[in-house]
């Protein structure tokens, strides 16, 4: 018997679903971004600026999309040292139906209340869940979070195991001791590999955190309804 979570028909096609631009702390314009991907083989990015929804469809074209989305993350007191930040991106057909909340439109803040208890937490996540949103928890290894403060988290679809800006800078890409010992202890999530580009450094130079952490995705065509 052939076990596979891959639909039958369709082709495969290649993303990032953590990226950065002049919108929030990037270097680039969104259309340089857009031109940078494109150029590289890429079938879709989805802008995730700091806590500002981004709406890029008038990018969309044949071979490449943009998918709506934002990186959100709570503000933490000055003493802590974790740092939570999310990635919101449009769920699936079934997880927008049965949103009771609005999803976000084109330069909508999205909230950074302070974080003072998981209470606070869970309330940021489901925020974006009731909207209609999947949550991916970014980077545990840099942000300096154990398993076992993902754990108590519900309504989280993702990790990224793989954050390739956090390689490049700082040595700490992978989080997939922290992606495993989660599956060990019963939580079910999908794990992705970013780039989390800023663009900082020239894009050919060997300092760039471009082209380095994707995800591959199978779908019957490329839209953003399919993806």
């Amino acid at each position: 018997m052939k076990r596979t979570t891959f639909i039958p028909n369709g082709q495969f096609y290649k993303g990032n679903i953590h990226c950065h631009s002049t919108r929030s702390d990037g270097r680039l314009p969104p259309e340089k971004v857009v031109e940078a991907y494109r150029g590289m083989g890429y079938h879709f990015i989805a802008f995730t600026e700091h806590n500002l929804y981004s709406d890029f469809s008038k990018f969309n074209g044949e071979g490449f999309i943009t998918i709506q989305g934002v990186e959100a993350n709570p503000a933490m007191p000055q003493e802590e040292t974790r740092a939570y930040h999310f990635i919101a991106l449009p769920g699936d057909s079934g997880r927008r139906d049965s949103a009771s909340l609005p999803m976000y439109r084109h330069d909508d803040e999205t909230p950074g209340e302070p974080f003072f208890s998981y209470g606070d937490l869970q309330d940021f996540i489901d925020n974006f869940y009731d909207r209609g949103y999947m949550v991916m928890i970014n980077h545990p290894f840099w942000s300096r979070i154990e398993y076992d403060e993902i754990l108590p988290l519900k309504n989280l679809s993702a990790l990224e195991i793989y954050n390739f800006c956090s390689g490049v800078i700082e040595n700490m890409a992978e989080s997939n001791v922290c992606y495993d010992a989660l599956l060990r202890n019963g939580m079910r999530l999908w794990c992705a590999a970013v780039d989390d580009n800023h663009n900082e450094f020239p894009l050919s130079g060997a300092r760039r955190d471009s082209f380095g952490g994707f995800i591959r995705v199978k779908a019957k065509s490329l839209c953003e309804g399919d993806m």
